[in-house]
């Protein structure tokens, strides 16, 4: 039996989502549609979708790509891929919307150790 959270809105999910609040870059796909950019905010993410927030409103099924540049202040930025449909669009100004993600997100830009803070070497033989 699998687990299932269900979020303060009413959302089922089967995993955690993470709160982390940084920039995104969404474009519409389909023909001829791949470079229609728009910016905006991360709210949440996890193994199975994202929930953003764009200036304008995208119907429900829609097909998206989206970039999620999520920066780490020592290493810098790491951009991930993933591609998805709405689930979710609602409210405004600020639209709020929720993508299921098709498959698993791929590095564009950075790694995956550019997400994790950088170790301090060990102080050996200091006295």
């Amino acid at each position: 039996m699998a687990l299932v959270i269900v979020s303060m809105n009413g959302d089922r999910r089967c995993s955690e989502r993470f709160h982390i609040e940084c920039a995104v870059t969404a474009s519409i796909l389909g023909r001829g549609k791949g470079h229609d950019l728009k910016s905006g905010t991360l709210r949440d993410i996890g193994v199975g979708g994202a929930c953003f927030y764009l200036g304008e409103p995208l119907e429900v099924g829609t097909l998206l790509r989206l970039q999620v540049h999520f920066v780490n202040p020592s290493r810098g930025i790491a951009t991930m891929l993933f591609e998805g449909n709405v689930m979710r669009a609602g409210g405004e100004p600020r639209y709020e919307i929720a993508l299921q993600f098709r498959r698993s997100g791929r590095f564009l830009r950075g790694s995956p150790h550019a997400l994790r803070e950088k170790q301090e070497a060990p102080q050996i033989g200091t006295a």
